[in-house]
């Protein structure tokens, strides 16, 4: 479980989190929804322990060794193979490559053919499968993902969207993640949690939705335009 309590964090005068507070259940997938410039990003590199906060607190039940984690970015190698790639990541985590496991989602991502190309060669789909296949190769317990799907057609979107689901219900991975994607933010995730003015501005569900007889679009947009906090 990811707990976050009253986090705040500013860069100079610019208040950017101002009290955020919120829980990640274990064995649920937990999507983070924003306007730009919200402080999805800097929410995500402040859990994964790569920006210091200035007070509240942040608690992460899993051991950071068992946690995979995607920028928005990729920080795969793009002047070396995939397969380097992988065997790099994987010695960097202590891994050896589980061979059923690489072989299935090798095929799955239709990477086989190209597993000995430079990645400079990829398209911007087969970059995003590729950093999620060094992800999957480390067995996380706990995934963090920050616009995993950003910049992808929408075919590929719906591919990486329904292996999460997967991977969350066969493997129990627990995730956290990010997403522009208002569609994809209420198809995939069992909490959603609206991120304004640098606050939890809503928590709720697809269920909690339906009861107010709204579309998570309206309510987005009801918070984002009105400037809303609960």
């Amino acid at each position: 479980m990811l707990v976050v309590k009253n986090l705040k964090k500013n860069f100079g005068s610019k208040k950017v989190l101002k009290g955020v507070d919120f829980k990640a259940e274990k064995g649920k997938i937990t999507v983070l929804c924003g306007p730009n410039g919200a402080g999805k990003t800097t929410l995500i590199r402040i859990i994964l322990k790569l920006m210091k906060y200035d007070e509240g607190e942040v608690s992460l039940s899993t051991d950071f060794n068992k946690i995979g984690f995607i920028f928005h970015k990729d920080i795969l190698f793009s002047d070396i193979t995939l397969k380097e790639n992988l065997l790099f990541f994987t010695k960097v985590k202590r891994k050896n490559i589980n061979k059923e496991i690489f072989d299935k989602y090798l095929n799955l991502f239709n990477l086989k053919n190209d597993l000995n190309t430079k990645l400079s060669k990829y398209s911007s789909g087969m970059k995003r499968k590729a950093e999620l296949l060094r992800v999957i190769l480390e067995e996380p317990e706990f995934m963090i993902l920050d616009e995993p799907t950003a910049n992808l057609d929408p075919l590929v979107k719906i591919e990486i969207r329904e292996l999460l689901k997967k991977l969350n219900s066969e493997k129990n991975i627990t995730i956290f993640m990010t997403s522009h994607n208002l569609d994809e933010v209420e198809k995939i995730g069992d909490k959603i949690l609206i991120l304004n003015n640098g606050k939890i501005a809503w928590t709720g569900d697809k269920k909690i939705l339906e009861e107010e007889k709204l579309e998570l679009e309206e309510k987005f947009l009801e918070i984002v335009r009105g400037g809303k906090n609960e």
